[in-house]
């Protein structure tokens, strides 16, 4: 009798006890060439001022040959391969490299910054009456516990999104080497509720 009691207490046990997570519980990837980061916004001020959901990450000219990394609700900016080699975060005079993976990291296929780089989060800013070499909404990297994020910003990860290849002038005397690279076929169309 007390081996039956014991047996079904440790089946009630294992029932309340989480499962661990498999790629099942994931929103499904595929593989693509070429991909688009797509805004996902994870934290949101108390009085939000805009809503950069799926919103594509791109360049934009702040001066003579340089740019900010920006979001735009209209233009899209498609990466080749999965790795980015040169992307400038903010107005930082280094060049930072990232790429998109998953695996031991995180389970999505999103932008990630390089290992040893300080722990922290993507965040998107709106800057009131936007000027030549000042943005709209510029990207920036929040180090955790460092960075001060003003009311105006909010937190984002940036999702792979598949896109077509464009094509690449001079691609054999760049050396431009493609691989297949994690993305999402539709980031606006994922169910987060499912996840």
């Amino acid at each position: 009798m007390l081996a039956i009691l014991f047996t079904a207490a440790l089946a009630a046990a294992s029932a309340l006890a989480p499962r661990p997570k498999t790629p099942l519980d994931y929103p499904p990837r595929v593989s693509g060439a070429a991909f688009t980061l797509i805004a996902n916004v994870t934290s949101s001020p108390p009085n939000r001022l805009f809503n950069p959901n799926n919103w594509a990450l791109t360049a934009e000219r702040v001066g003579a040959g340089q740019y900010a990394i920006v979001l735009s609700p209209t233009v899209p900016g498609t990466r080749v391969g999965n790795r980015l080699a040169e992307l400038r975060i903010g107005y930082g005079t280094g060049e930072i490299g990232m790429g998109i993976g998953i695996g031991l990291r995180d389970p999505y296929a999103k932008l990630f910054p390089p290992v040893g780089m300080q722990s922290g989060t993507f965040i998107v800013c709106h800057v009131e009456n936007p000027t030549y070499g000042r943005p709209e909404y510029p990207v920036y990297w929040a180090i955790e516990g460092v960075s001060i994020v003003e009311e105006n910003c909010e937190g984002i990860t940036l999702l792979a999104q598949c896109a077509p290849l464009p094509e690449i002038v001079g691609e054999q005397e760049l050396g431009i080497v493609k691989a297949p690279v994690a993305c999402y076929e539709d980031v606006k169309g994922i169910d987060w509720s499912k996840w």
